[in-house]
């Protein structure tokens, strides 16, 4: 299910009108986004909703440490090691595995390691770089209130955070798919406000959905067919300025999707 799709188009608009009826209860809009945002990546696959809820409360749990223990950044280290292992885990076990196997076996150790049919859960990556910049926010908040007793203006906004708060962070549909990344620390405060929301500049945020629209799903897929898939599938087959346009291609597509 791609934004595009019609089943995409029918849950947002029914989602649009059930969140917009609640516009007096900013709680209640926050669980809506919550439930919408799981209800979404579950439809791509049950199992992708269960292993983020399961990263959720395995990092909040951690983050804990680095807000309440005298050693924060031994805390941060082991919660940037278990968002990163996980992700690296899910993208690269099945590519490395024989590889390291292999290796282990010219150096005489006979060890097995499991073949699994891992698939990569939708939005990994972008809920992974939203979990490591609260990380890096509430241990940068810590210290600072540790250092100084209070903590200073510019974490004024952004009050201790929910595990309510934490979970819609990394799950927050509009970019656990297709991005951009999030701040931590000027995307919380926006949760946690109590003020009624209303639409902002309804034309600017019309055209923000257009271009991402076309940067996406037009120009990121442009240069992916063109240049990446081809050359990339088969690489003996072009010159080696065709390769070097290739790589340059890659990351003009990665660019195009982070930030649309």
């Amino acid at each position: 299910m791609s934004y595009l799709s019609i089943e995409f188009s029918a849950i947002f608009i029914l989602f649009f009108g059930v969140y917009w009826s609640f516009r007096s209860s900013v709680a209640i809009q926050n669980l809506i986004l919550l439930i919408s945002s799981y209800l979404i990546v579950g439809l791509f696959n049950i199992h992708f909703a269960m292993i983020l809820g399961s990263y959720t409360v395995v990092l909040y749990l951690l983050s804990t440490g680095i807000v309440y223990s005298l050693r924060p950044k031994l805390w941060l280290a082991i919660s940037v090691i278990a968002a990163v292992g996980n992700l690296a885990v899910f993208k690269y076990f099945n590519f490395f595995a024989p590889q390291l196997q292999h290796q282990l076996g010219e150096w005489g150790i006979d060890l097995s390691l499991p073949v699994a049919e891992i698939i990569l859960p939708i939005g990994i990556s972008f809920y992974t770089f939203h979990s490591m910049s609260y990380l890096v926010s509430i241990y940068e908040r810590a210290v600072d209130q540790r250092n100084t007793g209070i903590p200073s203006e510019k974490w004024r906004g952004m009050a201790p955070v929910s595990f309510f708060d934490f979970a819609l962070f990394l799950s927050f549909f509009p970019s656990i798919i297709a991005g951009p990344i999030n701040r931590a620390k000027l995307f919380l405060p926006k949760l946690q406000d109590p003020t009624p929301r209303s639409v902002l500049e309804p034309h600017r945020a019309f055209m923000l959905i257009i271009l991402a629209v076309i940067k996406v799903y037009w120009l990121s897929a442009f240069f992916s067919q063109a240049f990446v898939k081809p050359m990339f599938d088969n690489p003996s087959e072009y010159h080696t300025i065709e390769l070097i346009l290739a790589i340059y291609a890659y990351a003009i597509e990665i660019y195009l999707n982070f930030s649309g």
